[in-house]
């Protein structure tokens, strides 16, 4: 059967996707707030020259909250390969709130239509309760008010 939710040219492949802790510990529970280091394992067959690596996270309904990619944030990859790497996506602060949320990896070409290896909502963690008491929508916002 077909997979839907992988396709590419397969030059490079991305092996799996581990969420990480403040202290660099593998886990797939976090509280809104922590920081989340999402770490792309791949291998390359042979260098690849100035890869675009991209991620994009929704919520349990298919939503997509945002889609990053290390071309738009300006990180610059001269070359990759060939053999087995890691690429880390960090959010220092992450702002969900509790639930399930899927996470997408993918590796282009620097051309951004050629995907090397694109994985569709193939991983997944968790928000849980801590110290956040705001618990509607999605997202905490930094915010304050004012009468």
């Amino acid at each position: 059967s077909e997979d839907r939710s992988r396709w590419g040219t397969g030059e490079v492949t991305i092996s799996g996707v581990t969420f990480h802790n403040d202290r660099d510990e593998e886990e797939t529970d976090f509280r809104t707030g922590e920081k989340l280091v999402a770490r792309i394992h791949f291998r390359a067959q042979q260098e690849v020259r100035e890869p675009v690596f991209g991620v994009a996270l929704f919520d349990r309904n298919g939503i997509q909250i945002n889609g990053p990619n290390s071309y738009f944030c300006d990180y610059r990859i001269d070359h990759i390969g060939p053999g087995r790497g890691h690429m880390d996506y960090i959010v220092a602060k992450l702002p969900l709130l509790p639930g399930k949320y899927l996470f997408s990896a993918a590796v282009y070409r620097k051309d951004l239509r050629t995907p090397f290896d694109h994985r569709e909502r193939s991983y997944s963690f968790r928000v849980i309760e801590g110290q956040v008491r705001e618990h509607m929508g999605l997202v905490q916002l930094e915010n304050s008010s004012s009468l």
